[in-house]
This record gives structure tokens, C-alpha cells and sequence, in this order.
């Protein structure tokens, strides 16, 4: 279950990744973006859930290594 919903995770972080690709390709091709704290919070919220799938993970590979698992 916890694999199947870090797969499902994958795929929105993955969209959220190239829309913002998309949006600094955009800027580097010198159409510059309106500093926007909305855009600046999505940034960050990227990088946090970023951060907590790197723990999620980690999280995981402890719990099978304490209860000698390999599908969760």
C-alpha cells in the first residue's frame, strides 16, 4: 500500500516538476515572470514535498528492514 501510494506521489510531483521546468525555460528565453509570492510558495512547497518523499522513502527501508518485509 505505502509503495502504491509513493508511486501515486511520483506521478503529481513529476507534473509539478515540468510545469515549473516550463516556467523557468520560459523566463530563460528572456520572457521574464512577475516576481509572485504565489510562485515563490509553490517553489517552496515543491522542494518541501521533495524533502518528505526523500524521508517517506527512508522511513519505508527502515520498516522493512525491522520487520523483514519487502512488499508494503
Amino acid at each position: 500500500m505505502a509503495l502504491k501510494k509513493m508511486g501515486e506521489g511520483d506521478e503529481y510531483f513529476v507534473n509539478g516538476h515540468r510545469i515549473h521546468a516550463v516556467i523557468i525555460q520560459t523566463e530563460a528565453q528572456g520572457n521574464k515572470q512577475e516576481n509572485s509570492l504565489l510562485l515563490i510558495h509553490a517553489e517552496d512547497q515543491l522542494m518541501n514535498a521533495e524533502t518528505c518523499k526523500i524521508l517517506a522513502e527512508e522511513l519505508i527501508d527502515v520498516y522493512r528492514a525491522l520487520n523483514n518485509k519487502q512488499d508494503i
